[in-house]
């Protein structure tokens, strides 16, 4: 039964956002992120789109090559997008810093 119900999901969803932080508290590694993607393309329909993998965490706003450091594996195992977060819900003047630092690129 639960293969069968996890099968179908992966046929029928178009993203996927593992309950865990990445990166700097870092709980998804490549490998689960590549496990994800195989499992989704052994079982989803030729035709269907492809599965969104989508990854949270924090990344240093002000060292690029860190935070490159961070999400470029986890991109090249599959991660489509990363989002920035700031659960520690810090003073609004660090969130609009890090806005204005902009997005963590892959190497």
């Amino acid at each position: 039964m639960k293969n069968q119900l996890l099968t179908t999901l992966a046929a029928a969803v178009l993203a996927i956002l593992p309950l865990a932080t990445a990166g700097a508290q870092s709980g998804v590694a490549p490998a689960d992120v590549q496990a994800i993607a195989a499992y989704a393309a052994a079982h989803r329909p030729g035709d269907a789109t492809p599965l969104e993998i989508v990854l949270e965490g924090e990344t240093p706003g002000d060292d690029p090559g860190r935070a490159a450091s961070i999400i470029t594996p986890l991109a090249a195992a599959g991660m489509t997008w990363w989002i920035e977060t700031m659960w520690s819900m810090p003073p609004l003047e660090e969130v609009r810093r890090r806005i204005r630092q902009g997005p963590p690129r892959p190497g």
